[in-house]
């Protein structure tokens, strides 16, 4: 298929076996270039390396996103992350 130049911006990684095979034929069959990607977070917390995985595996298709929670994560983080691969970051407010 033709490449739309179209970016898929609000993606969630997911542990589940097979998933970046899946993500990857529906990008290809879509036509979508980009996908911005985040990790899916559960009791433990956020997998930030998810995303990064996922970019590694899937070459440039992904753009990996660092899930950021404030009162969790600390202002200082910001700065190591575009060196560490990341492209953006989420802002997670926590429910009170």
């Amino acid at each position: 298929m033709t490449r739309s130049g179209i970016v898929d911006t609000h993606c969630h990684i997911g542990p589940e076996p097979g998933f970046l095979e899946r993500l990857r034929a529906a990008c290809d069959e879509l036509g979508i270039e980009k996908v911005c990607a985040q990790t899916s977070g559960d009791e433990r917390g956020f997998d930030n390396d998810r995303p990064l995985r996922a970019a590694e595996a899937l070459g440039g298709l992904v753009w990996p996103i660092y899930t950021f929670v404030p009162g969790r994560n600390r202002p200082e983080e910001i700065a190591s992350l575009r060196p560490r691969g990341f492209r953006g970051v989420k802002f997670i407010v926590p429910a009170a």
